[in-house]
């Protein structure tokens, strides 16, 4: 679903998309910066979903340690950036 905000969005996107809940076979997203996306840009992230379903792509899953993902998420990560 991130893929087709970020291809939909293009340059507009923000990282700020958090999921909340799945319920069978929809998912509840929340923007952390409030903002709210308007009917249209909603059916063409859907329309650019069913897209990428059809092209059937592979999903890799990563593996990382707690300490990795603090280290991502630490203050100290965009000063070494």
């Amino acid at each position: 679903m991130l893929k087709a905000f970020k291809d939909v969005l293009g340059e507009e996107f923000k990282d700020n998309i958090e999921f909340r809940h799945v319920l069978g076979s929809s998912v509840y997203c929340e923007c952390s910066d409030g903002s709210v996306f308007s009917a249209d840009t909603l059916n063409k992230v859907e329309a650019r979903m069913r897209e990428l379903i059809v092209q059937d792509l592979k999903i890799v899953k990563n593996h990382i340690t707690s300490d990795e993902v603090d280290l991502y998420f630490s203050p100290k990560r965009a000063v070494m950036v």
